[in-house]
């Protein structure tokens, strides 16, 4: 009489965990490009917002909010008199931030001189590249990889 026990053997169970370890990384590869997506896509919204209220800001004052100088720097807390000037064109009047900085400090930067602009974000799923400014043509090596102006 032959006992035949029943289970797996130790290859089947190690094919399931090879499979399932596979799966996940396939998962959390997909899962972590669609947050870099999704965070991009809210950067771009955030960016046009900002330039928006900026041309209505300066349809009503005749000129942008300064910086300090045409070089000031990040958008959410070196200059946040710029960010209260704007306040009221945005909803409940808070001004956008980046997303992964909760508002504290971020990503953006704001350049004007009164006359002109600049909004340089960084994106997660856009290569960084070394671009020039208009801030005394200083050049931005893997700092922002958009730019939205008013400059020609």
């Amino acid at each position: 009489m032959s006992a035949h026990k029943k289970g797996f053997t130790l290859i089947e169970l190690l094919v399931v965990i090879a499979i399932i370890a596979i799966l996940s990384v396939i998962g959390f590869t997909v899962f972590t490009n669609v947050q870099k997506s999704a965070r991009d896509a809210k950067r771009r919204s955030d960016i046009d917002a900002i330039s928006k209220a900026l041309e209505i800001y300066k349809s009503q004052n005749g000129v942008y909010p300064p910086g300090a100088g045409w070089c000031s720097t990040m958008w959410n807390d070196v200059y946040p008199q710029v960010r209260n000037a704007l306040a009221p064109f945005f909803s409940g009047g808070q001004t956008p931030g980046d997303p992964t900085k909760q508002g504290t400090q971020g990503d953006y930067w704001y350049y004007s001189d009164g006359t002109g602009y600049e909004l340089l974000v960084s994106l997660e799923t856009v290569p960084q590249g070394t671009q020039t400014s208009s801030c005394q043509g200083y050049l931005w090596t893997n700092v922002y990889n958009l730019k939205v102006t008013n400059q020609q």
